[in-house]
């Protein structure tokens, strides 16, 4: 699963140090509306920046403050304009550059956006706003991860408990394959920060893809999904990777299923099947202890899914795993390899053509259900 190193266009959330201050005609204006942005009442605060710049067209924080709005609201050439303006008013404001460089990148003109964005740099090197938001940039443009990483990590020297800093270092090497330094990134945001969502959801995600510590790191990727999901109601993201974890799952028991299904034709031909002549009452036991290893390869499994999720999620993952339609319909296919197992070895039947009516229609079934199943999953992964 590709894991993104944060959106290019995110920008700093707050200006670094430099650049010119600008007025604040109206008595605290620029104050309000940067208080209202802070708190996610962006139209709100887009109406008082256009209100500033309306009185004061050279108020270059205003126009940065009106670019950062249409940013979150979408707007993107409304917030390059805004932006343009600002640099117009005041060509040195670093928080401006930095804001056009993350928009610019947004709209994939990556070559304009890392110019903007590096004079950001030069103009303030000491903000770890600055360094952090060129490497968003870097990470957006062909080739550019190596210096996003080095640029990252300066930022993480510059402000070393800055959560985000972490966070992006994470992302970045989780990106280039060194997991180990992932983790580690992540798990420093996490300490920095306990309500850092894509922290503990990249975090989650490496737990997912590692080979060793099953048990372990398979409850912990479980909890963290679960644990963004209720923090973040509007986080698909982490609803997504719950869902695939259960697909994953209930998929790989296909693989039990087909075994089942081999078992319980091998005792069945044992007991005198498929002989063209009625079954003997001395072939009974050979069948009986086909049904109890088939029972027993589903009492196991059962049992090591248990073990695996922590009991506080039992019942939640079993209400999504209901409401999610791939999860069911390979659910059922394997269901029906059980059912065919048993079936095979419990009928006392003796025309051979019996088997190839059980056991094609269900093996084919099981294949087609879950390339259909894995493709709607897909269908259903929510954009980077």
């Amino acid at each position: 699963m590709t894991v993104p190193a944060g959106g290019p266009a995110g920008g700093p959330a707050r200006a670094p140090a430099g650049g010119a201050p600008g007025r604040d005609p109206g008595g605290g204006l620029l104050e309000r509306a940067e208080a209202l942005l802070g708190l996610g009442r962006d139209e709100q605060a887009g109406e008082l920046f256009a209100r500033i710049v309306a009185d004061d067209p050279g108020n270059a924080p205003a126009w940065t403050g009106l670019a950062r709005t249409r940013l979150r609201t979408g707007d993107l050439p409304g917030g390059l304009r805004a932006a343009e303006e600002a640099l117009r008013a005041d060509p040195s404001y670093a928080h401006a550059l930095l804001i056009r460089g993350g928009i610019l990148a947004a709209l994939g003109r990556t070559d304009e956006a890392l110019a903007s964005l590096r004079e950001g740099v030069r103009l303030v090197p000491q903000a770890p706003e600055a360094h952090l938001a060129l490497a968003r940039g870097l990470a957006a443009a062909p080739g550019g991860i190596p210096e996003a990483y080095d640029v990252a990590n300066h930022a993480v020297r510059l402000a070393p408990q800055e959560a985000s800093a972490h966070f992006l270092v994470g992302a970045l090497a989780h990106r280039t394959g060194r997991r180990d330094i992932a983790e580690q990134a992540y798990t420093e945001a996490l300490r920095l920060d306990p309500e850092h969502t894509d922290a503990r959801n990249n975090l989650s995600v490496l737990h997912m893809n590692r080979r060793f510590g099953g048990r372990r790191r398979f409850g912990l990727a479980l909890e963290g999904f679960a644990d963004v999901a209720a923090t973040d109601l509007t986080d698909r993201t982490a609803r997504y990777n719950l869902e695939a974890m259960l697909f994953t799952v209930v998929a790989r028991a296909r693989w039990l299923g087909l075994l089942c299904l081999f078992t319980g034709m091998t005792g069945a031909l044992a007991s005198g099947a498929g002989q063209g002549s009625p079954p003997h009452p001395g072939d009974l036991l050979p069948r009986l202890v086909t049904i109890g290893v088939i029972a027993l390869y589903w009492a196991l499994w059962a049992l090591r899914v248990r073990h695996r999720v922590p009991r506080r999620l039992r019942r939640p993952l079993l209400i999504l795993a209901r409401s999610c339609a791939p999860v069911v319909w390979t659910a059922g296919a394997v269901a029906l390899l059980a059912a065919a197992s048993v079936c095979v070895v419990a009928v006392p039947w003796s025309d051979p053509a019996f088997l190839g009516a059980v056991l094609a229609p269900s093996a084919w079934l099981m294949v087609i259900m879950y390339w259909t199943a894995r493709w709607s999953l897909r269908r259903r992964r929510p954009p980077e």
